[in-house]
C-alpha cells in the first residue's frame, strides 16, 4: 500500500539536511551488517582550485568496499563564479591509478555547475551503464579490486582545474560497506 511515510536525513554531526516526506511504501530497514550510513564534506576554494587533487568523502576500509547509493552535491556560490577548462567534477574510487571508468561512480560537467553566480544542486546517482555501449557496467577483476580503496571527489587531471572563483562545495553521499570475499 503506497502512503506517506516521515523522512529525515542527519549528516555525521546529527544536523538536520533534509526533513520531509516520501511517497510511495518505506523502504525495509537495511541488514545490521550493511547499514545505511552518510557522509559529509566541504570543500573549500582551494581545494576546487587545486581540484585534480581529490578530496576524500569516505576513507576506504580493509577489508570492504564502499557502495555508494546515492547523495548530493551542493555548489555554494561565492560572488565570484569560477571559471571551468572542460572539467568535470567526478565522484570515484581512488585506487591510485587516476579516473578511470571503471573507477567511476558519478560525474557531471563542470561548465553550467560551478561556473553560475547562484545556489547549485545536483543529485549523485548510481552510474550502472556503461554510456559508450549501454551495457551493464563491470569491473574486470572483481570487485576486489576497491577494496580499501577511498571514495573522493575531484576532476579530471587531463583538462585541470577550475579557475578565478571563489565558491565551495557540500558534498554528501550515503552509502553501505560491503565484506568483499
Amino acid at each position: 500500500m503506497s502512503s506517506l511515510w516521515p523522512i529525515t536525513v542527519r549528516d555525521v554531526t546529527g544536523a538536520v539536511r533534509l526533513a520531509g516526506h516520501a511517497k510511495g511504501t518505506p523502504p525495509p530497514p537495511a541488514p545490521p551488517s550493511q547499514t545505511v550510513q552518510v557522509a559529509t564534506v566541504n570543500v573549500s576554494r582551494a581545494q576546487l582550485l587545486a581540484f585534480t587533487n581529490p578530496v576524500t568523502i569516505v576513507p576506504g576500509v580493509g577489508g570492504k568496499m564502499i557502495v555508494p547509493l546515492g547523495g548530493a552535491v551542493e555548489y555554494l556560490a561565492g560572488s565570484t563564479p569560477y571559471t571551468d577548462h572542460g572539467c568535470n567534477l567526478v565522484v570515484y574510487w581512488n585506487t591510485g591509478n587516476g579516473i578511470l571508468f571503471n573507477d567511476t561512480y558519478f560525474s557531471i560537467p563542470g561548465n553550467g555547475f560551478w561556473t553560475q553566480a547562484t545556489k547549485q544542486l545536483a543529485p549523485i546517482v548510481p552510474r550502472s551503464i556503461e554510456p559508450a555501449t549501454g551495457q551493464p557496467s563491470y569491473v574486470t577483476g572483481g570487485w576486489s579490486l576497491f577494496t580499501a580503496h577511498d571514495l573522493v571527489i575531484g576532476s579530471h587531471a587531463v583538462v585541470g582545474n577550475p579557475t578565478a572563483g571563489n565558491g565551495t562545495l557540500v558534498v554528501t553521499v550515503f552509502y553501505c560497506l560491503v565484506a568483499v570475499q
